[in-house]
């Protein structure tokens, strides 16, 4: 959406700049960019009013969308995510070494105690 509602673009090559105002460059040979219409940038006050419909798409519900002035947009950037697979993969396997060390302590214990009480009964 745009600040003067569903944005409609020519054809033509589409830049964003930080604050979010969308220029086509036509296809003519020497054509030079022409606004089109800028993005509206919201935040939501309360997130819980939020609900998800789709992947990546979220519908409010309950209203509470402020304009968001001071909202960035970069063009072409992907968002990463907030992990590192790599560091993650490790500390599972870490856990899990940890995990089955404890377990097999636990084990060891339990045939120490059994054996104990099996050996003293016989004599």
């Amino acid at each position: 959406m745009g600040t003067g509602g569903p944005i409609t673009l020519p054809p033509g090559s589409i830049q964003i700049d930080a604050e979010g105002r969308l220029s086509v460059k036509g296809t003519e040979v020497g054509a030079q960019p022409t606004e089109v219409d800028a993005l509206a940038l919201y935040r939501f006050s309360d997130p819980s009013q939020l609900k998800k419909v789709g992947n990546t798409l979220f519908e409010s519900v309950g209203g509470g969308a402020v304009p968001f002035p001071e909202g960035r947009v970069s063009q072409g950037a992907l968002e990463g995510a907030n992990v590192n697979p790599v560091e993650e993969m490790v500390a599972m396997i870490t856990v899990m070494r940890l995990y089955e060390s404890a377990q097999k302590a636990i084990q060891t214990a339990d045939e120490v105690a059994s054996k104990a009480a099996n050996e003293v009964g016989r004599l």
